[in-house]
């Protein structure tokens, strides 16, 4: 398993009427996310696994894209958590999703830089014009 690290993150929702904009304006990367929640009898734990795909071609080509597949536990609540992400396998993937607790998720996921630090854009299928924006921080007096 990967290491355990603390995480700092502050999450905004945001209108998306300027999405064209931000992605005309930064360069950006393009993922589409499959996010299942697992059963964790710990109150304080969340678990979770992903498909995480990345288009290297912002026009969608079906050879131009990579997959990936995680299992994820974040531990805390509040603006410190730790996260501990490991890369698996389909198969392993396939066989954890037995224990969800939840419906799969879309999302789909723009990453763009600005003054040094990444943002994250997540669009989901099921909320018209709106979104979840997050930014990771390096302290938590960052910003």
């Amino acid at each position: 398993m990967d290491k355990a690290k603390p995480e700092i993150e502050k999450k905004f929702l945001i209108r998306l009427d300027n999405l064209d904009e931000i992605k005309s304006k930064y360069d950006y990367s393009l993922f589409d996310i499959y996010q299942t929640y697992l059963y964790s009898n710990k109150p304080d734990e969340e678990r979770r696994i992903r498909q995480k795909t990345q288009y290297f071609d912002p026009h969608w080509s079906e050879e131009d894209r990579d997959t990936e597949y995680y299992f994820t536990t974040k531990t805390g609540t509040g603006l410190i958590r730790t996260e501990n992400e490991t890369q698996i396998i389909l198969q392993t993937y396939n066989l954890l999703k037995q224990f969800s607790i939840s419906d799969t998720l879309h999302k789909r996921r723009y990453a763009f830089e600005y003054l040094g630090l990444t943002y994250e854009i997540d669009v989901y299928d099921f909320w018209i014009g709106f979104g979840i924006m997050e930014v990771e921080l390096s302290s938590e007096l960052e910003y």
